[in-house]
């Protein structure tokens, strides 16, 4: 734990202490509850552990449950339950130390007598049930009741305590064991997640989550949700919600100054910076951990979506180069294309903003949609009933935030903060639609008027043959209302028909 200068500056002035979770063997708070879930149960010579993850807790128990055999010769299985449609990446770091059963989360509650027949299934084991350990157990001696220990051990006496909450395991067990520490000045521990979380939500079990860059508080379903809202009652705990756009901004901070966090993670850091903090109070931000990739792969593919995302382009556009002989078939095809990629980009838009599986876009997800653009309002998105009333550069944005978060990874969430930042800092420009069209709402037309400096060219990629187009003002001898093309080699003149 370290006191955050930073993070003072960014909280009026309190007292800011950081506890750094990524500095765990495997990067991440789960760290310490598998720990204590291997040492509670260190007297079995068979163990079989078995729950439901996305990544870090699996990954983290895989590993020291593989460590924990190879030194004592215990046989000791873990066996991770994802959600369908986990990354490819994410899938094989965890088979590579568990046995994985992949299904459909989104039908409903798993019981825990399910994930124990799914558990014997997959590794045959037919022992006694009490070698069967579900991990979502609470009240671990030795697992997250520590991180308070340590804070008391160090000195630290904080009025508030930030931290994720995903599930609620961890800020229940930090709740009760504060309690436990300091009586009735324990600090008041504020959680802070998005608003796809059943714990903040009127409903037990969310069917339709949604995506979210912190994809680890994303939660359908807690069964430490009474524990939590118990603790609310009492004045013990606090919940906050936090937007993309915050968690986007506080993700890529935090990594720049070296605090190494994933999304998730920088929620805690964002409640933080909203609360109104005083300049005398002490404040403990918990810093959940930076996952189990490292930002280098992130860049790297980056790099290849973006190279074949300009393939896909350039193919598009060559398909419309043999339309392009002359400057009035070129310009008939130049709108044509972009239309057609514009109707494109509206498809994608309306199926990311659809979530009631109907198919049928309604009010409600649109406006949903609309208010998620950076800088549009609620008064603004009012009277926005499909998305052929945004800019194509607004819809495009939406596309290219939104689309590389279905796959709910570290990559693809890297790549949603870099199309936030960009349009946020007001450099995001459109790759799809041509700029001449990018700010301005369908349907497509030309204005006379802003023809001159419009310039495009058409490439046929199987004759490697190129046309540049560009469109000049006209000359005083003819009529103000015709212009003159260039078309490779060719001058061409073209009227305001287009």
């Amino acid at each position: 734990m370290f006191k955050s200068i930073e993070m003072c500056g960014r909280c009026n002035g309190a007292s800011v202490f950081v506890k750094r979770e990524d500095k765990n063997p495997f990067g991440t708070f789960k760290d310490r509850r598998c720990a204590a879930l291997l040492e509670q149960h260190s007297t079995k010579n068979e163990l079989i552990f078995v729950h439901i993850t996305t990544g870090n807790s699996g990954y983290s128990l895989g590993m020291m449950a593989q460590e924990e055999g190879r030194k004592t010769g215990r046989k000791i299985h873990v066996v991770n339950i994802i959600p369908e449609g986990l990354p490819s990446a994410i899938k094989k770091r965890l088979e590579s130390c568990s046995a994985v059963h992949e299904m459909d989360l989104s039908k409903g509650i798993v019981s825990t007598d399910e994930m124990r027949a799914i558990a014997r299934k997959l590794t045959g084991y037919s022992g006694p049930e009490e070698n069967l350990v579900s991990v979502e157990s609470y009240g671990l001696a030795n697992g997250y009741k520590n991180i308070i220990r340590e804070m008391a051990e160090e000195g630290v006496k904080p009025k508030y305590i930030f931290v994720p909450v995903g599930e609620g395991e961890l800020i229940t067990e930090l709740a009760r064991e504060a309690e436990s520490v300091w009586g009735t000045e324990a600090p008041k521990l504020v959680g802070v997640t998005v608003s796809q979380n059943a714990i903040v939500k009127d409903v037990d079990f969310l069917k339709k989550t949604g995506k979210s860059l912190a994809d680890k508080l994303v939660n359908g379903y807690s069964k430490f949700k009474d524990l939590v809202l118990g603790f609310v009652k009492t004045g013990r705990i606090e919940l906050k919600t936090v937007s993309e756009g915050e968690i986007a901004r506080e993700y890529k901070w935090l990594n720049s100054i070296g605090i190494a966090v994933e999304p998730s993670a920088a929620a805690a850091f964002c409640g933080a910076v909203k609360y109104d903090l005083k300049p005398e109070d002490t404040v403990v931000i918990i810093n959940t951990g930076k996952g189990v990739y490292d930002q280098s792969a992130v860049e790297k593919r980056w790099i290849r979506r973006i190279v074949k995302g300009l393939k896909y382009l350039t193919v598009s556009l060559s398909f419309a180069a043999a339309l392009a002989i002359t400057a009035w078939g070129g310009l008939a095809a130049f709108r044509a294309n972009q239309e057609s990629i514009y109707s494109r980009l509206i498809q994608e838009a309306e199926y990311l903003a659809e979530r009631n599986n109907n198919r049928n876009l309604d009010q409600e997800e649109m406006h949903a949609a609309c208010i998620s653009i950076p800088r549009k309002t609620e008064a603004s998105c009012a009277n926005i009933f499909n998305f052929q009333y945004l800019t194509p550069k607004e819809v495009e944005y939406y596309v290219r935030y939104n689309r590389p978060l279905v796959v709910s990874d570290n990559i693809g969430r890297a790549m949603a903060v870099k199309t936030f930042m960009s349009y946020e800092n007001g450099t995001f420009e459109c790759e799809s639609i041509h700029p001449y069209f990018c700010d301005r709402p369908g349907p497509f037309s030309f204005d006379i008027a802003k023809l001159p400096g419009l310039a495009f060219d058409f490439e046929y990629g199987f004759s490697m043959l190129k046309w540049d187009i560009t469109i000049y003002p006209p000359h005083t001898s003819r009529s103000p209302n015709i212009y003159e093309a260039k078309v490779g080699p060719v001058n061409i003149i073209i009227s305001e028909r287009y």
